[in-house]
């Protein structure tokens, strides 16, 4: 619809051209035709003047008064056309554009309002069913037992292991030569596990498997 008002736009604007042409036209030959007329008269007047010379000055007033006529006409022609159509332009060609472009509108408005409706209808549709999930969720948060949680994640991680028992003083001293039991040391005496085969090896829970 916009490229109808433009076509008609443009079309009014090139008959105003023409019109503004054949106006100019008029005017620059009616002024021509006055110089030839005055100049007629003047030779006309002139008693040097010759029969032929004042003669010839009269065929070329009449010649030009003749092309400012048909300037004339045609300037009135144009106007006659411009104006008619000027006046089809803004009664007639602008009106039935702008009721299309205001038909247009509605029915877009009236999509929109039907979309709106349709949307609103289906949210309704569709709240009883979010509702009950929204209850589900209130249940199951309501019924959490973080107790039983615990428990249930300690039977199924639960090693098994024993708890280690207390380490055992390792007395190197004992490992001295007997020879020097005379000496000012004075060491206890007995048997003295210096390999320590039978200590028990901590057992570090939260450290990483030996490879």
């Amino acid at each position: 619809h916009l490229s109808e008002a433009k076509k008609a736009q443009q079309t009014l604007e090139s008959t105003y051209k023409q019109l503004d042409n054949s106006k100019k036209r008029f005017e620059r030959e009616w002024k021509e035709a006055e110089k030839a007329a005055m100049y007629a008269e003047k030779t006309d007047q002139d008693i040097n003047a010759t029969k032929a010379d004042v003669e010839k000055a009269k065929q070329h007033a009449h010649m030009r008064m003749h092309i400012a006529e048909e300037c004339k006409n045609d300037y009135a022609a144009q106007l006659q056309k411009y104006n008619k159509e000027q006046n089809h332009f803004y009664f007639a060609d602008m009106p039935q554009i702008f009721n299309k472009l205001q038909d247009m509108d509605e029915r877009r408005v009236r999509k929109l309002s039907q979309t709106y409706i349709l949307f609103g209808d289906t949210e309704r549709q569709v709240m009883p069913i979010i509702g009950k999930c929204l209850e589900g969720i209130t249940r199951a948060g309501t019924n959490v037992n973080e107790k039983n949680d615990s428990m249930v994640l300690i039977e199924q991680h639960k090693s098994g292991f024993e708890r280690p028992g207390d380490l055992e003083f390792e007395d190197y001293s004992q490992g001295i030569n007997r020879a020097s039991s005379d000496s000012s040391l004075g060491t206890p005496k007995g048997p003295l596990d210096l390999l320590g085969k039978n200590k028990s090896k901590p057992f570090w829970l939260f450290s990483k498997k030996s490879k």
